[in-house]
């Protein structure tokens, strides 16, 4: 029976190695025999789907002047779940050093789900009133946001630094919100 499953790994692995090859036209794949070789190769495809960009909004689109005074921690009667203490130790070790980093009075501390997606809680450094985005849960690839501006763009992820190429991969675009003091308006 150890034969068997002896002999039964060795033709998987040829297999697998096999179809790896033939699914590589130049032969590129696993040459140097490690792994660094496919992840360059995967990195290689990637960059094939990134398109030039124009987004009609940029961060001075919504500029706004920064709070100098000093900043007041989290008011967690703000919130329904502010009794919660999970959530009270993560918002105040999250806030620990940050400074104010969204629209000229907030500081913005993000929390994965564990998949490709990010929510997060803002607290208003000069009352100390929590908002949490997005509203309905289930988070964006990533954010971008400034402290001079009222512009969060979502799914910042796909987008390089300078916005002006957009990784089109999947069929997910970016989405811009202006926050307007209370809530955010989706831009279109």
């Amino acid at each position: 029976m150890r034969a068997f499953y002896f002999i039964l790994v060795i033709w998987l692995a040829a297999c697998a190695e096999s179809s790896v090859r033939s699914a590589d036209p130049d032969n590129s794949v696993n040459k140097s025999g490690g792994t660094d070789s496919i992840i360059s190769n995967l990195e290689i495809d990637r960059d094939n789907h990134w398109v030039p960009y124009q987004p009609k909004y940029l961060f001075n689109t919504f500029p706004t002047n920064i709070h100098t005074g000093k900043l007041v921690g989290p008011d967690f009667s703000t919130v329904d779940y502010g009794n919660d203490k999970g959530f009270q130790q993560f918002l105040r070790e999250g806030l620990e050093g940050v400074p104010i980093n969204f629209a000229g009075k907030f500081s913005i501390v993000e929390k994965s789900c564990g998949a490709m997606c990010v929510a997060f809680y803002m607290v208003d450094r000069t009352n100390g009133k929590i908002f949490s985005f997005p509203l309905e849960g289930d988070g964006h690839w990533g954010y971008k946001y400034q402290p001079d501006s009222e512009l969060l763009v979502g799914n910042s992820e796909l987008l390089n630094e300078r916005m002006d190429m957009y990784l089109d991969k999947w069929a997910v675009e970016p989405e811009f919100y202006h926050w307007t003091g209370k809530k955010f308006n989706p831009l279109k």
